[in-house]
This record gives structure tokens, sequence and C-alpha cells, in this order.
């Protein structure tokens, strides 16, 4: 039986995280029927699925089972209007003009025949519909004066660059930039600030892959991006040089590298089964005859599906070990110390979106007493520094997990003790969290922000407690650069 429990534990996993179906499978750590059979279990299982469930709703067996207390989260379709070619009026005369505004998310999944729309209030020009709603053939979507964007992935942009009042100027990095939202939204908030088609500071955007990087050339172009945008295609961010001459003006770096995903919401390769209903959905749509394919658009709509993720850079694994996510984190450690050497930087954002502590808050640890944080006065960017919008987002940094938490694993399969850090509440305070599964309709996901203060320079920020001390003088090499890497180029 335990063949069947497995196919059942990938389907019903609560944050699908990354790469292929398959792949799930075979990375899965806590199965015990071959991974071979499993992969066909389900996938001869969805070609008989229509079958399958008219014997199971004819047999009446769902009536026995016991019914879950609570309904699925609710998961609009975010659309995030581009400054580059337009502006959140003119979409509002246009595109949205039968729409109606809500206050609140959850009227979103009011089921009847009005258009709902309803307008964040952390993210400038963004909006959320019904998920069922379908923009890709509207103008202003083929014009890329819209661009569907998960509302999570625009915190990087928006907090990087802000409302533009603290923005020294200078060219913009992203540093793992494929497919190009966060690319794209930065280029938005630059001509919106700047109340010009084209900006006097440059974004420079780039991936290690040749293949993601052609589609992120296309999103660039496609949002009106191209002119004042400098795609390097194939071009690995720790392989830069920071003294590089093409990157003297470079103030500000926007990194959200490989992480596992352990805050996507879904993925569209999971095999399609049309499930049993129970006795009172059948109750519900006695009387209404459906095709197959309505079935499912109908499936799609009600929320309970997620959309596709729009985030960079998902690593694919369901069950991660320990040995795994350190890996991952010592990644990410290194990315942004590479950017903290940058001559010209003073602001950095760091995400990804995963939910595991030591992806985030951990890797915002070892920053904080990294060496060249230390050497040029990095710190974290506080609550009060943030943008209005974000500065009132209630969900921020957690000092601890427990190892159950997240699906973590030790290499032998057991879960492990508590995981914690040591940062003051200031430093929790400017990292920001979201969270699958609540009333905010996004998945898990994860940013922290550094700004260089000039005064700490030769000092570091206690994270413990949150004031400076002296750090000794070393001029000796860091030996931690000699070490051999272990992390992955992508």
């Amino acid at each position: 039986m335990s063949l069947y429990y497995d196919a059942v534990k990938i389907l019903t996993s609560p944050s699908p995280t990354g790469g292929s179906f398959k792949s799930r499978i075979y990375n899965a750590r806590n199965i015990k029927a071959n991974p071979a059979q499993i992969y066909a279990l389900t996938i001869e299982a969805s070609k008989w699925d229509t079958v399958l469930k008219e014997v199971i709703d004819n047999a009446g067996i769902l009536k026995l089972e016991p019914k879950p207390l609570g309904s699925a989260a609710f998961y609009p379709r975010w659309i995030r209007i581009n400054n580059v070619r337009t502006t959140a009026e003119k979409q509002f005369e246009s595109t949205f003009a039968s729409y109606k505004r809500v206050n609140a998310l959850s009227e979103l999944a009011v089921k009847d025949d009005t258009k709902r729309i309803y307008v964040d209030s952390n993210i400038p020009d963004l909006v959320a519909v019904a998920p069922g709603v379908d923009f890709t053939a509207t103008p202003a979507y083929k014009n890329g004066e819209i661009i569907l964007q998960d509302k999570a992935s625009c915190f990087p942009a928006y907090l990087l660059f802000g409302e533009g009042s603290v923005w020294s100027g200078g060219d913009l990095v992203d540093g793992c930039a494929a497919p190009g939202n966060k690319t794209t939204h930065l280029a938005s908030l630059l001509c919106k600030n700047e109340k010009r088609k084209k900006p006097r500071q440059r974004i420079i955007s780039m991936d290690a892959s040749q293949v993601r990087a052609k589609t992120l050339q296309k999103m660039v172009s496609a949002a009106g991006a191209d002119h004042f945008t400098t795609v390097l295609p194939g071009q690995d961010f720790l392989a830069l040089d920071p003294e590089d001459e093409r990157f003297e003006k470079v103030s500000a770096l926007l990194l959200d590298p490989s992480c596992s995903g352990s805050g996507i919401i879904g993925r569209d390769d999971v095999p399609k089964f049309v499930l049993p209903v129970s006795p009172a959905e059948e109750r519900k749509k006695q009387g209404k005859k459906r095709k197959r394919g309505q079935d499912e658009a109908g499936d799609a709509a009600d929320g309970s599906v997620s959309m596709s993720a729009t985030d960079e850079n998902e690593m694919a694994s369901t069950h991660l070990d320990l040995e795994r996510l350190t890996k991952l984190s010592n990644l990410q450690t290194r990315i942004v110390e590479h950017a903290m050497s940058f001559p010209a930087a003073t602001r950095i954002t760091y995400s990804t979106c995963s939910i595991h502590l030591t992806e985030n808050e951990s890797v915002v640890e070892r920053l904080l007493t990294s060496e060249v944080a230390k050497r040029r006065g990095w710190r974290i960017m506080r609550r009060n520094e943030q943008p209005e919008g974000l500065r009132t987002w209630k969900h921020r940094g957690v000092r601890t997990e427990s190892r159950g938490s997240g699906d973590s694993e030790t290499q032998d399969g057991t879960q492990g003790a508590e995981l914690k850090v040591d940062l003051s509440d200031e430093v929790l305070e400017g990292c920001l969290r979201c969270w699958p599964g609540d009333d905010e309709g996004l998945g898990g996901f994860f940013v922290a922000g550094f700004v260089r203060d000039e005064s700490l320079a030769g000092k570091v920020e206690d994270p413990q407690h949150g004031h400076e001390d002296k750090s000794e003088d070393d001029d000796g090499e860091d030996e931690d650069d000699e070490d051999e890497w272990a992390g992955f180029s992508d």
C-alpha cells in the first residue's frame, strides 16, 4: 500500500516546490516505493480519471469520509501596470473600465456576473482580479502595458527603489534576472519616478542560462525597456568583476538567487485529475451539464488552484535535506557578499521564494557579520526606512523554525531540532515575509534590504543587539575566500 500512499503524498504536498513533476518524485526523500512506479501510477491513473471518478461517485464512499473544516486558500490573479508604456489612470479608463473596485481581496471570490478589481495598498500600480480571469488576449497585455506578476515578486524592486525619494542615482543590476519580472518592475519604477520614457539610469540584467536569458530579453523588449536595459546573456553574476568600468556607476543591486522554492504554491506539470466530488458538491451541481473542459476551467477559476508561479530561479525539490539547504544558503550568502563589494553600491535587496529560515534570516545573519559588510559598512534596511507601502506590511522576520516546518529533514529522513538565529528585533523588523495559505493571497516569500552606511565602515552592526561594535583590524586575506565553494552557478 505504500505505493499509493506515496503517490498521494507527492500529489497533495502543501507546497509543491519547483522543477518537473518527475524530478519532484525522484528528489523526494520521504517515500518508500520505487520512484518509477509512483510516476507510472500517477500518469496512468490520470488517463482514466473520468472513469475512476464515476465509479467512486456511484459507490458513495465519500459520504463516509470526514469533511474538512476549512476551505482552500484564495489566490487571486495579480496584474502590474507597466509605467514604461502606460499609466494606472489610462488602464482604469480602458482595460479595467468595466470593473468594480472592491475594498478587500475576499470580495473577489464572490461568484456572480460582476467584474471586480482590487487595488493593492502595498505595491503601487498593482491590482488583483478573480483567478479565472484571462487578460492574455487583451490589447493591454499584448502591448506590454500590463504584466501578470505575483504580488510577492513585486516586493524586491519596490523595496530597492521605493518611490524614488531616497534614490541617489546610478545604475541598477538585476543579478539573477530570468524570466524578467523584477527587471521590468525596476524599469517601470524608474520611468514613473522620472516621468520620462527613457530614464537617465541604466538597468543591467543577467542570467547564467543562455536559454533563460532569451526569455529575459523578450520580456524586457515586450515591456518597452530595452532602450535603457542591457541584458548580459549567459552571464554568471559571481563571475562579474566589481571593478570593471561597466559597473562603476552601479549603486543598487537586486538579487533573487536560486532557492528551494518551498514557498511556491503550485506547478503546472502535475497531472490533472477529474476527481470524485463530495455529496454536497454533487447536489450543488445537479441540473448543470458541463463538458469536461468546462469542469476543468471552473476548477481553475475557484481560487483553490494556484496560478503558475512567476518567481525567478526556483530549484526542484520537495522534501529538502539539510545538506542541500546548507549548500543553497552558502550560494545565496556568497552572491550577496559579492554584491556588497561593488564600489558605488549603496542599496541591495535579497529575496527568495522559500519559507526556510536557513535560506532567509540565517543568510541575513551571516551577511551582517561578514568581512565585506564590516569593512564597507553594510547594515539592514530598517523598517522605518522602507517605502511606505512595505513599512505597513505586517509579516516580518522570524527568529526560530521547527525542523518539521517547511518539510526540511535530516539526511536519514528524520526531523531535527529547532533552528534559531541570533538577530535583534530591529533586524527582524527589517525582514519581510509572505506566508502561503493566509488571507493575503500569496505564496511563501522573503525579502530583506541592505544599505551602506559610511559611518559604520570598519565596524559591524551586532545582529544580536542592534548596535555597532568595533571590529578587529584584519590585514590578512579572508581565509574563507580560499575555501572550495560547493554551491551552484545558476
